[in-house]
């Protein structure tokens, strides 16, 4: 298993990070995430996917964190999933909770779907393996984006602390802007294109 480690920088708590093909578009800085109970695709990531023709479901229902804050659902959404490298892939069809909210990454790849597909992640070596009909399939993270995210959370978070402590009259129209939110919208890659053959692959199923 070590040799699976090389290429990497140690110590590290890095997140696994990964790129995976979501309804036949590319998608960058997607987490995996065994710790949460529902996939995440937040809407920003949605809306640049331009998906025509895709139906959301409404649903009446909130996510909550650990510390009790929510988040209202705006639908849970059914799309494939490419995981893997030909021979070694598995095309998994995923129900994403679609949220409206900020964020560093485009989506969350959670336990749902980490359970069907049978994955075993280790954050040591940012890998997930899983097992395929032509072997075992592999998702290697790409430490240096998780790094680059997380000090760009850090500083939107240091930003936004210095922020609650101004006075509204001490604020000047350069420090109303956001700059959370540029940061995130910095960091969003989705590859775009009208193709809607995603919708007719009669193959998929679900597990």
């Amino acid at each position: 298993m070590e040799d699976e480690a090389r290429g990497l920088w140690y110590p590290h708590v890095d997140a696994i990070m990964v790129d995976l093909r979501i309804a036949g578009r590319k998608v960058y800085r997607i987490l995996i995430d065994n710790g949460s109970s529902a996939d995440i695709l937040f809407k920003l990531t949605f809306n640049m996917m331009n998906l025509i023709g895709a139906k959301m479901e409404t649903t009446i229902s909130s996510l909550f964190g650990f510390t009790g804050d929510s988040v209202p659902s705006e639908g849970i959404l059914n799309l494939p999933v490419e995981l893997g490298t030909s021979p070694c892939q598995h095309i998994q069809s995923v129900d994403f909770v679609v949220v409206d909210c900020p964020s560093p990454y485009n989506a969350i790849i959670c336990r749902p779907t980490l359970n069907k597909i049978r994955a075993v992640t280790s954050t040591y070596h940012l890998l997930v393996k899983f097992p395929t009909i032509g072997g075992i399939g592999i998702l290697r993270g790409n430490q240096t984006e998780s790094r680059v995210i997380y000090e760009a959370a850090n500083r939107a978070t240091h930003i936004q602390g210095v922020r609650s402590s101004v006075k509204p009259h001490d604020e000047t129209p350069s420090a109303k802007t956001s700059n959370s939110t540029q940061l995130i919208s910095k960091s969003k890659k989705v590859e775009t294109t009208k193709d809607t053959s995603w919708m007719e692959r009669p193959t998929l199923k679900k597990s």
